[in-house]
């Protein structure tokens, strides 16, 4: 996996749109939950700097990643053209951290 600073991340999403970001909970890291299912699809990723935060939106809504870290990727796997992998957390420690899973597929109009 390719470590990402945010500014690049936005670049990525601009440069390689459109794209149809998705956020699956059987891809996130820990496996599958028994309890809740989401698959959210969203067209549009917004990069904050100040706070760190990616905001992907969609006619069905948004989800929001705060005090984002990191982000990763990685291509070519599987159905998806691109993974994403943003770790959000304390900037001061790793106590908290958290990684979300976002994938991403190439479309044309």
């Amino acid at each position: 996996m390719e470590d990402l600073t945010l500014t690049r991340f936005r670049q990525i999403c601009n440069k390689t749109a459109p794209l149809k970001f998705v956020y699956d909970t059987d891809n996130q890291i820990g496996g599958k939950t028994n309890d809740l299912r989401m698959l959210l699809f969203f067209t549009k990723a917004v990069v904050s700097l100040a706070p760190n935060c990616i905001c992907f939106q969609g006619d069905g809504g948004t989800l929001r990643l705060d005090r984002v870290k990191a982000v990763r990727m990685a291509e070519g796997y599987g159905v998806y053209d691109i993974i994403f992998c943003i770790d959000c957390g304390n900037l001061n420690n790793e106590n908290d951290d958290k990684t979300y899973v976002v994938t991403a597929k190439k479309f044309f109009k």
